[in-house]
């Protein structure tokens, strides 16, 4: 690949060369080829070389200089072809020089690109007995560089493998500006040539490195000994013509690289203007570089400042720490000076600095920065200044590549590429022109910046462009950023494109933080119609997750809660084109405005109250979550960009699915008087045709606040009523008292309780355990009154409570015949009482035990069964695109 050198320091009067011993005067004017003076593509625009070979060559050295016009698809400078068509062709189109020796099957692609509007240099080397070829631009061999493309593959030059030792036959004919498809006929004018050529020479040999790299660096002018520039005879075609042009221009192919611009400008958008041409400030940083730049200002700046005025801003300021001159653009500090006697003088007020008129001789002076100081620019530039114009959506009306070549009417003049050109007009606007249709142009308004065509401005044009009518203003922006990369502020100056819409500013006219919009609907586009689903034969997926954050009130008496929530919708819509994505998504937030404009899922909550649902509000927040890679930059759009490319709806067309585990819950578990247990999502199963999600919130009573309020309490009130059997069997009064005192405390509790629990049509366990201490109580009772019932009183005034009555208070009177017999045991009279007393409590004691445990048992079950829900929602995912 070819580096440029462009820039080569020394005056015009300085570069004198030299060839085979004689010194080359550059102001001497030698003869110039002008093919194609109408710059229109046509067939009439040729050269055809009156002279003729004398022998065929097997070897042959072609050189010429070209400065081009415009570009055609096929751009033919030379052209060689004989009576059986075996032809040599030199295209030099925008992708790279090419040359094609058909006789051979030989052709190669280089990657030198000829400059539009600037001269170049070049020989070809060919030799037909061993395959040599050699290719030298502006005093440089060409090295075919390995190339990597999207697929990884390298480019390489091909081998010249000759079929025969002929390259030119005497029968062949040359012809400069035209492809020949025939000797000295049949042309065509996509393959023409639009620009000036000089010194067209050629060789029957291979001239040697050495020699070509002089000759492509104007350091000689030989002459060839097949073809000689100087003594050939030309016949030109209707649109060519012969001019006289000093070597200083033709030879200069490595163009200094600054620009003047001739308008006084405040010192910040002079650095602007310089930063949007892709250079910056000029500074001289030695004396030769003064020298250069001195008399570049002197022969280009009548307007900018005679005398002892200041001529030029230099790219230089102290404002950081004072008598430190930095430059401007990277702050690196400079140590060439060349400062008038006494200067610098300004202290802290003067930061700035000029360059001075020709009374001074070009020497510095330091300058205030501010607004009210105004001096022309001269801008360090990589010459040529390559430009593309963003906006134009028809690139076979204008162009929209375009170069910096030179000046017209005092201002910079743009070439495009193949039929356009950009100028400032005699009435004081400037003019984007279709050189190939007459009255077709466009003009630039004036926006109140300088008065350049660098940056993003509105055009007016004259007729209909883009979709829009005749006189409507237009946004283009003309740039030197680097596309798919590089970001083009309003003022022309480049940033970084993912800086842009970052919620930061960058651009130094704070353009990259405007029209930040990511959503770009096509044509038809509809937000009542959902997007289609990536299976056509499925409803489009939205999937859902709701955050719960907070329960504000539970009302379990009424089965009511109140809670803080976000919900959180993800689905694909194929029809949109996005722009400025970030990797972020939360960088990626559609404007309220937008977001009313593109189709939004509608969740509608069934059993919320007063039919609660999803809507696009100021509360609402909808992101991008960017997928892939961005698309390729569209250069038809003025701004650069990054882009990729929902009402009710039956199932048929929207499905609702869950995301995760479709709801998760952020505040604390337990709370007053419940535990947030187990979340899950289940597919709601409903006539209507609409697609929906159940969500399930288990709410759990603290098993430690029940404990201590409920079953502690009634527990040990049932070891009351139990306790009432350790009582004396026979004491019926106060067995009696207790058991009823604690039934009476039973049903009051359970009263109390029962109205702050939610009411249902099933037995809920605390009912059931309510039920059983009652029951518990209950059969004590009656097992105390059992007791007293089969308890016999010897008297009307025995009481319960009292003694039994002494044994012998039944004996009977013994006869004489009994005492022979032994004595029988008369029968207990309280042994019934005192059976049903025992028995009472052992079945009373096992029943509430089993009662006990069997509760308990089914509680904790429960419990674990509970749990096993809670852990197998969390464990059933549902994932999709999202991911």
């Amino acid at each position: 690949m070819i580096t440029r050198a462009f820039g080569q320091v020394g005056t015009a009067q300085e570069r004198k060369f030299s060839g085979s011993g004689q010194e080359l005067d550059l102001n001497e004017r030698k003869e110039v080829l002008i093919l194609q003076q109408s710059q229109l593509a046509n067939t009439q625009s040729f050269a055809k070389w009156d002279g003729s070979l004398q022998e065929s060559l097997s070897a042959f050295t072609l050189c010429y200089r070209v400065k081009i016009y415009y570009y055609r698809p096929e751009v033919t400078v030379f052209s060689y072809i004989d009576t059986q068509l075996s032809k040599i062709r030199t295209d030099h189109n925008r992708r790279g020089v090419q040359v094609l020796v058909n006789a051979h099957g030989f052709r190669v692609q280089t990657d030198i690109i000829t400059p539009l509007m600037h001269w170049a240099a070049f020989c070809f080397a060919f030799d037909a007995t061993d395959g040599f070829y050699a290719i030298y631009f502006n005093g440089e061999k060409w090295q075919p560089q390995a190339q990597q493309n999207d697929s990884e593959s390298t480019v390489s030059a091909p081998d010249f493998t000759p079929t025969s030792t002929k390259l030119m036959g005497v029968d062949g004919t040359i012809v400069l500006g035209q492809d020949q498809d025939a000797p000295a006929a049949v042309y065509d004018a996509t393959q023409s040539f639009s620009g000036e050529v000089a010194d067209v020479n050629v060789w029957s040999r291979v001239l040697s490195g050495a020699e070509m790299a002089a000759s492509t660096s104007c350091e000689g002018r030989p002459q060839g000994d097949v073809l000689a520039w100087d003594a050939a005879s030309w016949t030109l075609g209707e649109d060519a013509a012969k001019t006289l042009l000093p070597l200083e221009e033709s030879c200069d192919v490595f163009p200094l690289p600054y620009f003047l611009f001739t308008e006084k400008l405040k010192f910040s958008d002079a650095s602007s203007l310089c930063q949007a041409f892709g250079g910056e400030l000029a500074t001289p940083m030695s004396q030769e570089e003064q020298e250069i730049i001195f008399e570049q200002a002197l022969e280009n700046g009548e307007e900018c400042g005679k005398g002892g005025s200041p001529l030029m801003w230099l790219g230089i300021r102290d404002d950081i720490e004072e008598g430190v001159w930095v430059t401007d653009k990277d702050e690196k500090e400079i140590t060439y000076f060349n400062w008038v006697q006494s200067q610098p003088n300004g202290g802290t007020i003067e930061n700035c600095a000029v360059m001075k008129g020709e009374v001074f001789q070009g020497r510095w002076a330091d300058q205030s920065c501010r607004k009210s100081f105004k001096v022309c620019p001269m801008c360090t530039l990589d010459m040529p200044v390559f430009l593309r114009f963003r906006g134009i959506c028809d690139a076979n009306l204008y162009d929209d590549r375009f170069v910096l070549a030179g000046k017209r009417n005092g201002k910079p003049y743009f070439r495009g590429y193949y039929r356009s050109q950009l100028f400032f007009a005699a009435d004081g606007r400037w003019r984007l022109e279709n050189i190939m249709i007459n009255d077709t142009y466009a003009i630039m308004e004036e926006d109140g910046s300088f008065n350049y065509p660098i940056g993003r401005h509105k055009w007016i044009f004259s007729h209909g462009f883009c979709g829009e009518q005749a006189g409507v203003a237009q946004s283009l922006a003309l740039t030197q950023c680097a596309k798919n990369t590089e970001f083009t502020c309003d003022d022309g100056t480049c940033i970084p494109i993912n800086q842009v819409c970052d919620r930061r500013v960058q651009c130094p006219d704070m353009s990259d933080e405007l029209d930040c919009s990511t959503v770009q609907l096509p044509r038809g586009y509809q937000s009542t119609l959902p997007p289609p689903s990536e299976n056509i034969n499925s409803p489009l997926p939205v999937y859902l997750n709701l955050t719960l954050s907070s329960f504000r009130s539970i009302d379990a008496i009424d089965n009511r809660f109140t809670v803080e929530l976000v919900v959180r919708m993800i689905w694909k819509d194929q029809r949109l084109l996005f722009k400025h994505l970030r990797r972020d998504r939360q960088l990626n937030i559609i404007l309220p405005s937008e977001a009313q404009t593109i189709w939004v899922p509608t969740v509608d909550f069934l059993n919320a109250e007063n039919n609660q649902h999803t809507k696009v509000d100021q509360d609402c927040k909808i992101t991008i979550k960017r997928l892939g890679s961005p698309l390729p930059d569209d250069i038809e759009n003025s701004k650069e960009g990054e882009g990729r490319g929902i009402n009710k709806n039956t199932e048929n067309y929207v499905s609702l699915e869950k995301y995760g585990l479709g709801i998760r819950y952020e505040g604390k578990a337990q709370l007053a008087e419940y535990d947030i247990g187990g979340m899950h999502v289940e597919r709601l199963t409903s006539e209507e045709p609409y697609s929906g999600l159940v969500i399930v919130i288990m709410m759990q009573h603290l098993y430690a606040t029940q404990l201590v309020t409920i079953f502690v309490p009634t527990t040990l009130i049932n070891l009351i009523s139990f306790a009432t059997f350790c009582f004396k069997w026979f004491d019926f009064q106060n067995r009696i008292m207790v058991s009823l005192t604690a039934l009476l405390v039973l049903s009051t509790l359970f009263a109390q309780i029962s109205d702050n629990l939610p009411k249902t049509s099933y037995f809920k366990l605390i009912d059931i355990w309510f039920f059983g201490s009652i029951l518990f109580s209950f059969v004590i009772i009656i097992i105390h009154t059992l007791v007293e019932f089969h308890h016999h009183y010897a008297s009307p005034n025995h009481t319960s409570g009292s003694t039994p009555l002494s044994s012998h208070t039944f004996r009977k009177p013994i006869s004489v015949q009994d005492l022979s017999k032994p004595p029988k045991a008369p029968p207990h009279p309280y042994k019934r009482a005192m059976l049903i007393n025992r028995w009472g409590m052992i079945i009373s004691t096992c029943s509430y035990a089993i009662f006990f445990l069997t509760f308990w048992g089914i509680a904790f079950s429960q419990k674990i069964s509970e749990n096993a829900k809670h852990i197998e929602a969390e464990e059933g995912n549902t994932t999709g695109y999202p991911d």
